[in-house]
């Protein structure tokens, strides 16, 4: 009905983020333009912070529809994945492919066979709601990170989620997930 009255073509102020609707700001181009560089580079892990509103499932929208021509490109926007199993069905499930056995082996083994086959540069993995993730699941994702071809790595990965999740890497035994961290991006609320 507002959308006949104002002469809109469709819906404003949808429930999710809207990358065609989107209004670039310095804040949130920096951290685009940062994740990127190190997403083409495959240099490690690149990470985004933020409280709850402040553009990061927008960021990693944009940044989906930026790798999508040249990389294999998975957006896990559910980062509640307790177990490695989970985990990998997940990615399986995200990339179109089948999920046999019920081990987290058997299923990690299935993801790099396919990663192996891909005729993109790399596997892209966005994960939105990462505070959610359990401390074996970011380790399988450090993990993948050193998976590669002699030159080329097979996964790059971006991690966005709460101030809460900044704190869980402080964690002891995630002292190698945080040594492979290349980037880290602070999103603030909109002043």
């Amino acid at each position: 009905m507002n959308e006949t009255f104002f002469g809109l073509k469709r819906r404003p102020f949808l429930a999710v983020p809207d990358t065609e609707s989107f209004f670039s700001l310095p804040q949130l181009e920096d951290a685009r333009q940062e994740i990127e560089r190190a997403v083409r580079r495959g240099e490690g892990l690149s990470l985004v912070f933020g409280s709850s509103g402040t553009g990061k499932t927008l960021l990693l929208r944009l940044l989906r529809k930026r790798f999508v021509t040249e990389y294999t490109v998975t957006l896990v926007a559910n980062g509640q994945l307790e177990t490695a199993r989970a985990f990998f069905q997940q990615l399986l499930y995200d990339l179109r492919q089948p999920f046999i056995g019920d081990d987290a082996t058997q299923l990690r083994l299935q993801l790099l066979e396919f990663a192996r086959r891909e005729t993109t540069p790399g596997i892209v993995l966005l994960i939105d709601e990462a505070q959610f993730l359990s401390l074996p699941v970011l380790e399988e994702i450090r993990l993948l990170m050193n998976c590669d071809d002699g030159a080329v790595p097979y996964f790059r990965a971006v991690l966005a989620g709460t101030p809460e999740f900044e704190e869980k890497l402080i964690h002891p035994k995630l002292e190698a997930f945080n040594q492979r961290v290349v980037a880290r991006r602070y999103l603030d609320h909109f002043t």
